[in-house]
């Protein structure tokens, strides 16, 4: 007489642990790049931003005593307006991009897309940066450096986003 198992052969058991979802991306070095680009000029416009905005009364100060030698007469609580102004925006496009990294590296596509609209707009930034440094007379070597150290970080950036390769694929579960 034979001997016939209870249980069945472990190759025709179905398996009794959830399928796992296997996403359809991959991770594109160019994009973790364009990710860390968004974060280190993020977290360098939050600390900007909060500096300024901490020191705005010492700022309108020295603001003020370089317009006056200018020859220039602006009111005092216009000028700590101005600039606690942009020191909130600056602070506001520092959450932005630093919420953009994350979503980029997350694999979200309103990452991508925030990442993009944050690059175009460094781009920008940092062509009129280099144009402005730029003079037919005299180029100033500090400001041309300056400038293409905010306008090539953000081109590579943006070019990495555009063209991220499999990085934001969709996701899909098998089973």
């Amino acid at each position: 007489m034979a001997y016939t198992p209870a249980i069945p052969p472990l190759s025709v058991v179905p398996p009794t642990y959830p399928v796992r979802a296997v996403p359809a991306h991959g991770t594109a070095a160019r994009v973790v790049f364009a990710a860390v680009v968004l974060l280190v000029f993020g977290v360098a416009q939050l600390v900007g931003g909060a500096l300024g905005t901490v020191f705005v009364a010492s700022l309108r100060r020295a603001f003020g005593q370089a317009l006056r030698d200018a020859g220039l007469r602006i009111e005092a609580t216009a000028l700590t307006s101005v600039l606690a102004a942009v020191f909130v925006v600056l602070l506001l496009v520092g959450v932005l991009h630093v919420v953009a990294a994350a979503g980029v590296l997350a694999h979200r596509n309103w990452g991508r897309v925030l990442g993009l609209l944050l690059g175009a707009l460094g781009v920008l930034i940092g062509a009129i940066l280099l144009y402005r440094a730029i003079d037919v007379r005299v180029v100033r070597a500090p400001l041309v450096l300056a400038a293409a150290g905010v306008l090539v970080p953000y081109t590579t950036a943006f070019a990495a986003l555009l063209f991220p390769g499999r990085h934001f694929g969709r996701r899909r579960t098998h089973g």
